[in-house]
């Protein structure tokens, strides 16, 4: 696989599960994105900011997380597409 082109890869991994997606991950993606935004209609709707304090979290997880998955598709030993979290 070609490594992504880097300021495209920043900008995407700004966006919670964008960078899994653009790097071909669209199940990992997907996952992150709807944890994402379900916390926050949740914590939104029913006005729990108890519950918001997870944003930051779910999203550094996935900002890091992307990063991790690039460098582990360029050494060769990158892990299947699969849902996180038990969705499968």
């Amino acid at each position: 696989m070609t490594p992504k082109h880097g300021l495209l890869f920043f900008i995407t991994s700004c966006l919670s599960g964008c960078g899994q997606m653009y790097q071909g991950y669209m199940k990992r993606g997907l996952s992150l994105l709807l944890l994402f935004f379900v916390i926050l209609a949740v914590s939104g709707f029913l006005g729990l900011a108890a519950l918001a304090f997870f944003l930051p979290v779910v999203w550094l997880y996935a900002f890091f997380d992307s990063y991790n998955l690039r460098s582990r598709i360029l050494d060769g030993t990158a892990p299947q597409d699969e849902y996180l979290f038990g969705l499968s």
